[in-house]
């Protein structure tokens, strides 16, 4: 049985997990889709980017995130990197 955590967003409570797919490697690399706003960046090489940057069995070997406060952490920083922040922010 999977547990949400939830966070406060502005006046709402809304868990990240049901609408932020985090996906990781065991070296770190990052893939992350948010369906609010169809935001998509992956974190390899050391580097954000806007687009699908792995392969589908690049993506077989990562371990899929359930942690709100891990998911929210990777979704920031993506988008602070990535200079798009989501209009909730």
């Amino acid at each position: 049985m999977i547990r949400h955590t939830n966070l406060a967003l502005g006046n709402r409570l809304v868990s990240m997990m049901r609408n932020v797919l985090l996906q990781k490697s065991e070296t770190g690399e990052i893939s992350l889709f948010d369906s609010r706003d169809k935001f998509h960046a992956c974190f390899k090489n050391g580097q954000w980017h806007d687009r699908l940057v792995f392969d589908d069995y690049e993506l077989e070997e990562f371990d899929l995130i359930e942690n709100d406060s891990e998911i929210a952490k990777a979704l920031s920083e993506a988008r602070a990197a990535l200079g798009c922040q989501h209009a909730d922010s």
